[in-house]
């Protein structure tokens, strides 16, 4: 069954465009207006050019080259220590030397 589309507010359009480029590698401006049609959002390409300048989506590669937005908070360091540093902050309580 397909969802109906229907415009939807500025607010909630720019959630479901964050939590689309967040959980799937988007690249244009044409995948991700398809996206949004397939979540219902009916949405001219004009408006997501803007509501792109306006979350500040960084348009970055993945680990195959290929283009893909981001969120401004998603952005990683390259360095492997950083990422580290990251989980175990959020998970590890003390790290021994055995």
């Amino acid at each position: 069954m397909r969802s109906e589309r229907r415009p939807l507010g500025k607010d909630e359009r720019q959630r479901l465009i964050t939590s689309v480029v967040s959980r799937r590698r988007v690249g244009t401006q044409h995948e991700l207006l398809a996206a949004l049609l397939r979540a219902g959002c009916q949405v001219t390409q004009a408006t997501i050019s803007r509501d792109i300048r306006e979350l500040g989506l960084e348009k970055t590669h993945d680990v195959l080259g290929r283009p893909r937005y981001v969120a401004p908070q998603a952005i990683r360091s390259t360095d492997p220590r950083d990422a580290l540093a990251g989980v175990l902050s959020q998970f590890g309580r003390r790290v021994m030397a055995v």
